[in-house]
């Protein structure tokens, strides 16, 4: 399943940077056969909703079921919700060669003005071609009823005799909707994003409801063109399974004795993850 791992990795790597059902559908699929895989987020403030499709080849001769690049691209992808409906217009093909393989990626996508994404709501989304192959998934949007607050303090030497920050974050939510939470760091300018630390986790409350965490930082220099970003989300429970099942796949490092991690998935009829978020930002001064 290495190659079934190297493509989830980087669909989902790609795709982060742009429950009325919480049970884990069980899944089916012979690892021999082709495997379609589907990736979508909701984001209530994105001015897109953006669904990728992608390919896991299997490995066997003597296939039951065979996918080409052709039938994704030709694949109807729809999005419902409350009766409504939207079927999401093909744009471009993205191709990760980083990873190795065949990593292409067929992206659909509609506009936020066409079908608006509402927190506290519930999303289903579908992916066929005939009867080649039949994806579905259901997300509910988290909340966005929350805030965060921070605090600089230091300079702190290090033993390399580098001089680092400390942010501690007190994260407000009053009426406890947030159940998993991811707290991202990156450094922008204007060229690039660099990803400096990024957690999911089940949050443990303060005795006042609040959620407190800390970080250590490098501040940026006044001037540098570059910034600090701190955002605090609010995340489906399938986006904090599927981080996860990120992060312990890439603790075995290779080490033959690590325990086998399966990758996370919510897609019924084959691979992926569909999810939801809100999320707060804020620049680190």
């Amino acid at each position: 399943m290495k190659p079934l791992k190297a493509i989830l990795l980087s669909v989902i790597l790609s795709l982060l940077l742009f429950s009325c059902k919480t049970k884990v559908p069980d899944i089916k699929l012979s690892r021999t056969d082709d495997a379609a895989l589907l990736f979508g987020f909701l984001n209530p403030d994105a001015d897109t909703i953006t669904i990728a499709l992608s390919l896991a080849k299997g490995v066997s001769n003597h296939k039951e079921k065979t996918i080409s690049f052709e039938d994704l691209e030709q694949a109807e992808v729809k999005l419902e919700h409350n009766g409504q409906s939207i079927n999401l217009t093909f744009l471009k093909v993205l191709d990760d060669q980083a990873w190795g393989g065949d990593n292409r990626r067929f992206v659909f996508y509609a506009l936020r003005s066409q079908f608006p994404v509402l927190p506290g709501e519930t999303y289903s989304v579908s992916a066929r071609n005939k009867d080649i192959f039949a994806l579905q998934s259901i997300v509910t949007v988290p909340a966005k009823e929350f805030d965060f607050d921070y605090e600089v303090t230091g300079p702190f030497n290090r033993p390399d005799g580098q001089a680092e920050h400390k942010v501690n974050v007190k994260v407000l939510d009053p009426e406890n909707t947030i159940s998993f939470m991811r707290a991202l760091v990156q450094y922008k300018d204007q060229y690039s994003v660099y990803n400096m630390s990024d957690e999911a986790s089940q949050p443990e409350r303060e005795p006042d409801g609040s959620i407190m965490f800390s970080f250590f930082y490098f501040r940026q220099v006044p001037g540098s063109g570059r910034e600090s970003i701190l955002s605090v989300s609010n995340i489906s429970e399938s986006y904090y399974r599927y981080m996860k099942s990120i992060e312990n796949g890439d603790g075995e490092n290779g080490n033959p004795f690590a325990e086998p991690t399966t990758m996370y998935t919510n897609i019924e009829g084959g691979y992926g993850v569909f999810a939801a978020l809100c999320v707060k930002s804020k620049k680190i001064e």
